[in-house]
């Protein structure tokens, strides 16, 4: 019996190392520190988020990442990862010359965290991520002769 008290103090120190080697080593963010500015760069992060395990992951750092609600919640999210500049590429459908955003992983990761962790609706959710896509060109526009004023 005293043996098999042993043995199972021993797995429990080992269980206790095995959390503190795992909680030290530093986990890679899938969110971008900075918002992207090319497709490539985009479309990069979107075959990142086809593994469902980076797809999870990238679910919760958005959820870290709450401070708002609504609509504002979505702008938040989109503004953080894509810039002006490669939002012009996007719309919600897809057109000739720009891809659709609305079948996309990182769509469904950001509508996933706003109906399920910010109580948001559908609507608000399309809302939100149209206009981020439709009036990045403009926003585009006058950044830059707001720069050149």
């Amino acid at each position: 019996m005293e043996r098999i008290v042993e043995e199972v103090r021993s797995l429990r120190r080992d269980i206790a190392e095995l959390r503190n080697s795992r909680n030290n080593v530093p986990s890679k963010k899938i969110m971008p520190a900075e918002p992207l500015n090319t497709v490539e760069q985009f479309m990069e992060l979107e075959s990142l988020l086809q593994k469902d395990e980076e797809y999870t992951k990238f679910k919760s750092e958005l959820m870290q990442n709450i401070k708002y609600t609504g609509a504002k919640f979505v702008r938040t999210a989109w503004r953080s990862l894509v810039s002006d500049e490669c939002a012009q590429h996007f719309s919600w459908n897809g057109t000739s010359d720009k891809k659709p955003v609305r079948v996309l992983k990182v769509s469904m990761a950001i509508r996933d965290v706003f109906l399920h962790e910010v109580k948001g609706n559908d609507t608000e959710y399309i809302s939100g991520t149209k206009t981020i896509f439709q009036f990045a060109k403009n926003r585009q526009k006058r950044k830059h002769q707001n720069a050149a004023n």
